[in-house]
């Protein structure tokens, strides 16, 4: 049905964004032998240097919190999910309360608490 082939889409988008997102992670732990992660994405993706951000923010996020890619790579969670969370862990980086409401898949419950957030090195982040 035409709806069981939109769900194969989400679930294909959402693999290809998690697999981006290890490739940006892993251009970024080249540190000052490579361009950052956000360059990359915007010169391999062109487009806009705010959605390269975002790509470069998302990988960040999820290479700190592998369930959290294991479920966006499975299709339990939606790029949205994962950008909503990485804005929530920057504002708690930055000591300001993060307007973050968990719901949805189990991990982005887990990873939503500020237990979660506390050992990220949110630096990378922002």
């Amino acid at each position: 049905t035409l709806c069981g082939e939109a769900a194969s889409i989400a679930r294909l988008r959402a693999a290809a964004d998690a697999y981006e997102a290890r490739v940006l992670d892993a251009v970024d732990r080249l540190g000052d032998r490579g361009a950052p992660a956000s360059t990359v994405a915007r010169s391999a993706g062109r487009g806009s240097q705010r959605e390269a951000d975002r790509k470069a923010r998302r990988a960040a996020t999820l290479a700190q919190v592998p369930s959290a890619a294991e479920a966006l790579a499975a299709g339990r969670l939606s790029v949205e999910h994962v950008d909503s969370l990485a804005r929530a862990a920057e504002a708690f980086g930055r000591g300001q309360a993060a307007d973050y409401r968990p719901s949805g898949a189990t991990e982005v419950r887990a990873a939503g608490t500020v237990a979660a957030l506390k050992p990220w090195d949110l630096e990378m982040m922002s």
